[in-house]
């Protein structure tokens, strides 16, 4: 078998420089893929953790605005309690004015243990809508800018007495649905249990406050053109999802294992997704993967939390890397047919002379 015999000036000049030339451009794809790759992922891990940083901010900020009133409600009952001031009319009152300040609230309430207000349940019972035991309970309900005060009674065994007495300090409830004018809505309760100076427990006061906007607010999040926002309240029940299917149900029984496991950790621990240089957290559902970025949403000074979390699937995140490498490629292939061109040309200029001197030595020689 005969090898291969360049033996034209031409001919090996391009054997020479088109193996370097594929080299160089190899070399330098590759570094801008690995460049490139490291930009772009870093890039999208960094806006991808700020805006779902910043939407579970906007939600935490919203919830701490009703965590205050509650606070400076909670200050002026203990403070008309010391003072021996226990009119239960003019705690009504106080709560309506609460309520006018506030209208964006659904209800402002207080209830109290058996005789921690004015001792007098006794004297109550049974008179002026009071229940059978006295029990002093009292909330309110706004219609345009009317307030109303209403008496409240057996509340001694529902959540919202016995848990932020058991909590001790401000909590963060658990959502429920209500209905108003035919509509359904989403609530939450915002409580803090009231003490005396020797620590005795009193009883309870909050704002019950729609989360209407939260939801919404999460709902309308759009990161590209299918990344989207959900939101957990701390017992595990989706308040927003992109499938309304899954609303109002509890996590573990819609979503596949791996993310319902990342979803129990940081709910659990309340730990916030860590900022990355790199794409790491992803979780399939249906046939796409997801990044996925965990921040949980919970009040100072109190306890109750919920989990927001933003979703963005892979192909979309990855779609300008994708993008970039395919522009490098081409854009290599294309330079090095031109410079092929190029050398075949310069190379076809500068044999040409040396033929025809080589044509005028043959003979002398």
């Amino acid at each position: 078998m005969k090898k291969l015999q360049i033996t034209t000036i031409r001919g090996r000049f391009l054997l020479w420089t088109v193996p370097v030339l594929l080299f160089a451009l190899t070399v330098v794809v590759a570094v801008l893929s690995l460049l490139s790759d490291r930009i772009i992922q870093e890039g999208a891990s960094k806006t991808v953790y700020l805006v779902g940083k910043s939407m579970a901010a906007d939600i935490q900020a919203n919830l701490e605005e009703k965590a205050r009133v509650v606070k400076a409600l909670a200050a002026s009952l203990n403070a008309l309690q010391t003072g021996g001031y226990q009119d239960r009319n003019f705690v009504g009152s106080l709560l309506a004015s609460v309520h006018h300040q506030n209208p964006d609230l659904f209800t402002v309430w207080t209830v109290y243990d058996h005789n921690r207000w004015d001792g007098k349940d006794a004297l109550f019972a049974n008179k002026n809508g009071w229940d059978g035991a006295g029990s002093f309970g009292l909330y309110t309900s706004i219609t345009g800018t009317e307030v109303k005060v209403i008496q409240d009674y057996d509340f001694y065994e529902e959540a919202y007495f016995v848990e932020p007495k058991i909590a001790g300090t401000l909590l963060l409830m658990e959502p429920y649905e209500d209905e108003v004018d035919g509509v359904n809505i989403i609530n939450t309760s915002i409580a803090v249990p009231l003490y005396d100076k020797s620590k005795t427990f009193l009883g309870v006061c909050g704002v019950d406050t729609s989360l209407d906007m939260v939801i919404k607010q999460v709902q309308n999040f759009r990161y590209g053109p299918s990344g989207y926002a959900l939101l957990l309240s701390g017992g595990g029940t989706i308040l927003s999802d992109q499938n309304e299917e899954r609303i109002g149900k509890l996590f573990t029984e819609v979503f596949p294992p791996d993310l319902v496991a990342a979803l129990e950790q940081h709910l659990k621990k309340g730990n916030e997704s860590e900022l990355t240089k790199r794409l790491t957290t992803w979780h399939t559902m249906g046939n796409r993967s997801y990044y996925s970025l965990f921040f949980p949403i919970n009040l100072n000074e109190g306890t109750g939390q919920w989990l927001c979390a933003v979703m963005v699937p892979q192909d979309e995140l990855l779609a300008p890397l994708y993008l970039f490498r395919t522009i490098s490629i081409g854009g290599a292939l294309i330079i090095f047919l031109f410079t092929l061109l190029v050398i075949f040309i310069i190379t076809t200029q500068t044999v040409k002379p040396l033929k025809l001197f080589h044509s005028l030595l043959e003979p002398v020689g």
